[in-house]
């Protein structure tokens, strides 16, 4: 064998290694999806339902107890005022675990503070520029048409979707 083909082989074999291990690196380097690890429940325990929707979603999701956040929110007052939701948030996000990106708020009652939803609220903090007259657009979510699986990570923003337990 001709001592140049045998070198572009070399070369062409350690091309190919070089692009698969880029390949793979990179894979490595994406994030996962939100998932169990990634996911904080938080559970009113004032409800019952609402205990007993995050005791079925937290066994049927293998979401870990230390992801497991639990609040104590009168289920009778729909609204929650300003401090109550000021000292509700700040309890949550002291017991949050650093790697969490995402909540998922578990009641009964559709709970707001003051002109905002509390899922909007526990994702954003409280901020007016949501708050609108009518059906005006309110401020942009800085994870809308976001690419990240991290947004926590990402943008500082942890996305919180609410599971409707029913009594």
């Amino acid at each position: 064998m001709p001592e140049g083909s045998q070198r572009s082989r070399f070369r062409l074999r350690h091309a190919l290694l070089w692009a698969f291990g880029l390949l793979g690196l990179l894979s490595l380097s994406q994030a996962a999806p939100i998932g169990p690890d990634t996911l904080a429940v938080v559970v009113n325990s004032a409800d019952p339902v609402s205990v007993a929707a995050a005791d079925y979603y937290v066994g049927r999701r293998g979401i870990p107890a230390g992801n497991v956040l639990r609040v104590h929110i009168d289920p009778t007052h729909p609204v929650v005022g300003s401090k109550q939701y000021e000292a509700l948030k700040t309890a949550v996000t002291e017991h949050t675990p650093a790697h969490i990106q995402a909540y998922l708020l578990t009641w009964a009652q559709p709970f707001r503070t003051t002109c905002m939803s509390i899922t909007t609220a526990f994702a954003s903090g409280f901020d007016d520029s949501y708050c609108t007259k009518g059906c005006a657009p309110g401020k942009r979510s800085p994870y809308f048409d976001s690419d990240s699986a991290q947004p926590y990570d990402d943008l500082k923003w942890r996305p919180t979707m609410s599971l409707a337990a029913m009594p």
